[in-house]
């Protein structure tokens, strides 16, 4: 009599336990976050419209930018427009006339921070961190001198360069496409942040976001 093998089945494709109960109360975190940064957005429309119009072109920037490079993070959609929240502390620097002196300059410096502790102070440690490096550069130009730092936080900073461009200003008027994409851009050439397919498509999306904007 020949004793048959038991044969045991294992399943290769099992995907990691997943805490559900957790996935839906951050799902639940996340939309009251985003339900209230709406709010805020609403109520500024009526109360400081230069805010709430540089708040809503940053974040949906950002939002279409990230979009195309397949970011998923809820987190970073929030800090495109949660990151320059922190200037209506600092309106008549904001919105100044005049160029800053060099003492300004580094009290506006601090929109970065203030933004990112109201983040961290919401628990979003995540966006509080994009925010909070918004305004840094690949070749360390930027406000803080890092050169290390989320490719998120470099997505914020070319929609903020990128607003910025394509807004008329106090002190000129709005830059033609090849300006504000130079403006916006050649930083990043040397691909320490973002490689050069990434910074091809970015380059495209901010063609029609121009286009959109006349």
């Amino acid at each position: 009599m020949t004793k048959e093998k038991t044969t045991i089945e294992v399943e290769t494709n099992l995907e990691p336990m997943r805490d559900i109960e957790a996935e839906n109360q951050y799902a639940l975190f996340m939309q009251r976050n985003n339900d209230e940064l709406f709010s805020i957005i609403e109520c500024l429309e009526y109360f400081n419209p230069s805010i709430a119009k540089k708040l809503n072109l940053v974040g949906s920037i950002s939002a279409r930018l990230g979009g195309i490079l397949g970011i998923i993070d809820a987190e970073f959609y929030l800090a495109g427009y949660y990151a320059n929240l922190s200037l209506l502390s600092m309106q008549d620097l904001a919105f100044k006339a005049e160029f800053l002196n060099d003492k300004e300059f580094e009290t506006y410096k601090r929109h970065t921070i203030l933004s990112s502790e109201f983040l961290k102070h919401k628990g979003l440690l995540k966006a509080s961190n994009y925010a909070l490096n918004h305004h840094e550069k690949p070749d360390a130009s930027g406000y803080f001198s890092k050169q290390s730092y989320p490719m998120e936080s470099a997505l914020i900073n070319i929609a903020d360069v990128f607003e910025n461009c394509i807004s008329l200003s106090f002190h000129r008027p709005k830059y033609t496409l090849d300006e504000a994409l130079e403006k916006t851009l050649s930083v990043y050439s040397n691909e320490l942040i973002l490689n050069k397919s990434q910074i091809l498509e970015i380059e495209q999306e901010l063609v029609k976001i121009y286009d959109e904007a006349k």
